[in-house]
C-alpha cells in the first residue's frame, strides 16, 4: 500500500499554523477546510505509480524525488476539493475553501481635537482578517512635502489584534 503525508502552510503573515492533512478529512466527511491564500500545499507519496494531484478539474503529476518516492508543492489560489491519486486509486481527498485576504481597513473615528499641551488627538478605528502587526499615523505641514513627515506609532490594545479603536 502506498502512504501519503500532504500538509498546508500559510502565509507567514496570516499567523495561522501550519494544517496537517490527515485521513479524518477522506472521502465521505462533510468537514470543510479553510486555507488562506497563497498558502502552500506539500504532499509526499512513497509507493508504485506515479501519483497526481487534482485541484477541482486540474491535474498536475508529483516528481520522483527517489525510488518510489514522490513530492509535490503548489500554491493553492483557488479551488474547493484537492485530491490526491496513484495507479488510479484515491489515497486522500479534502473539502477546502480558499480564503481570500481582504485589505486592511483604517477609518478617522470623529474630528481631529486638541489635548493637554497642544498634543493632537485622532480618534481611529482599524481591522485586518489576519491581525493588526502595527499602526502608524503620518503628519506634516500644510504646504510642505510628504517627504517631510513625520511618523507616530498608534499604541494597539494587544499583539496582532484584528480591530483596534483608539485615540492617537
Amino acid at each position: 500500500p502506498s502512504l501519503l503525508e500532504a500538509w498546508v502552510t500559510p502565509p507567514a503573515y496570516t499567523a495561522v499554523p501550519p494544517l496537517v492533512l490527515t485521513d479524518a478529512g477522506q472521502t465521505g466527511s462533510a468537514d470543510v477546510l479553510t486555507i488562506p491564500r497563497g498558502s502552500v500545499l506539500l504532499a509526499r507519496v512513497s509507493g508504485k505509480g506515479l501519483p497526481e494531484l487534482r485541484i477541482d478539474a486540474a491535474t498536475m503529476p508529483f516528481e520522483g524525488i527517489g525510488a518510489d518516492n514522490f513530492q509535490i508543492e503548489m500554491n493553492i489560489e483557488t479551488g474547493s476539493e484537492i485530491a490526491v491519486v496513484q495507479a488510479q486509486r484515491e489515497l486522500g481527498r479534502w473539502r477546502i475553501e480558499v480564503k481570500p485576504d481582504r485589505p486592511p481597513s483604517v477609518d478617522f473615528e470623529g474630528q481631529v481635537t486638541a489635548g493637554p499641551r497642544a498634543a493632537m488627538k485622532v480618534p481611529f478605528a482599524a481591522a485586518d482578517d489576519y491581525g493588526i502587526e502595527s499602526l502608524a499615523l503620518q503628519i506634516w505641514r500644510q504646504g510642505d512635502d510628504a517627504d517631510s513627515a513625520e511618523e507616530v506609532a498608534l499604541a494597539l490594545p494587544s499583539q496582532r489584534p484584528r480591530q483596534a479603536k483608539g485615540v492617537g
